[in-house]
């Protein structure tokens, strides 16, 4: 998976336009061809190359806690260490070192270097928008879905996951009160960033996204208060949960499923209502300007208040394009070659002077 994530990267990176026959571009095609082409581009390599990115993201948390598995050993009876995940397999014997050697070879080459790559192309961001075109399309996946202000928050995200799924596997097994204060303080650093950064394009997702973590941290809490000391001094769980914490964990989740489901609904209902206004409108061409106009976003959240739409952060049905303009107080057009072309475009201008 890693090869080809990084192969398709190289390809679409290097992609060129093809020649004529006679050496000169490719013609201008027709209406027609023009829709069979825009229809081809729904399957090039850089959707190709989005896809894989999204699926290495969505596994991440998952491929990390298999392969930190791997060291997580447990006492038998007899003083001898075991795999968690392999009971019949000594830990630190000529088996065990296999397993552990693929494994560290994985973690450095994918749940570490995933990681290292995303902070990269992060840092590489604002100079990217402006030298390559292609740049946000090609990775969307890691700046989609954030606000254009905090492109950055998927490395903070990948590294808060990679934590979470180091914890309670590298560390050792008999020290859970370790593992749950360690856990405890890394989803509360994830809440106050999260909640001073609203990272998430939709504010309901903002929301969404620290109830859930919120009630991670009461589990945790309740969990903590089930561990028991035994006669040496050393925390273990083997009390296990009483029967009131039981009850509370129960009607905990209960009542958060509830809570997001009625959360959910109230949010639809707004969604279908809602006339959210603006303070700027940015009129642009997304193949001519469409870096230009994130750029612009940028530096006017960065140094104003006012309210910038920005049809890729904030648009979430075309329906909707022309009320957001009749809605703003300023409309702001990004000229570049086709914008006279575009019917999106000088509808929202035509909207624009009738407003």
């Amino acid at each position: 998976l890693l090869a080809l994530f990084v192969g398709i990267f190289y390809a679409d990176r290097y992609a060129r336009p093809r020649k004529h026959a006679r050496g000169g571009s490719e013609p201008r095609d027709s209406s027609s061809a023009a829709l069979v082409r825009r229809a081809e581009q729904r399957h090039s390599l850089t959707g190709l190359f989005n896809t894989s990115g999204l699926i290495v993201l969505t596994f991440y948390t998952s491929i990390a806690l298999a392969t930190f598995t791997a060291f997580n050993c447990f006492e038998a009876d007899d003083g001898v260490y075991f795999s968690a995940s392999y009971e019949g397999v000594e830990c630190w014997r000529e088996e065990h070192g296999r397993m552990v050697g693929v494994a560290a070879a994985f973690i450095g080459l994918y749940t570490i270097g995933t990681l290292v790559f995303c902070v990269v192309v992060s840092l590489q961001y604002k100079r990217k928008l402006l030298r390559d075109p292609r740049f946000a399309q090609r990775f969307r996946f890691l700046f989609g879905r954030w606000r254009a202000q905090v492109y950055y928050y998927q490395s903070l995200r990948l590294l808060r996951n990679l934590l979470l799924a180091a914890i309670p596997t590298l560390l050792p097994y008999d020290e859970p009160q370790v593992q749950v204060t360690l856990l405890v303080f890394v989803l509360s650093a994830s809440l106050v960033a999260q909640l001073r950064l609203r990272p998430w394009r939709v504010d309901a997702l903002n929301l969404l996204d620290g109830g859930l973590t919120v009630a991670l941290l009461l589990l945790l809490i309740i969990m903590g208060t089930s561990l028991c000391t035994s006669a040496d001094g050393v925390a273990s769980t083997a009390c296990g949960m009483a029967r009131s914490q039981s009850v509370v964990s129960t009607l905990l989740v209960s009542l958060m499923m509830a809570a997001g489901l009625l959360f959910a609904v109230v949010q639809w209902r707004r969604l279908l209502s809602s006339s959210t206004s603006f303070d700027i409108f940015l009129s642009h061409h997304k193949g001519g300007a469409g870096n230009t106009a994130r750029l612009m976003k940028l530096f006017l959240s960065q140094g104003t208040r006012a309210r910038v739409f920005y049809d890729a952060d904030n648009l979430n049905s075309l329906d909707l394009l022309f009320e957001a303009v009749r809605s703003s107080r300023r409309v702001v057009v990004i000229l570049s070659a086709e914008t006279a072309q575009r019917p999106w475009c000088v509808g929202e201008l035509a909207v624009a002077y009738q407003s």
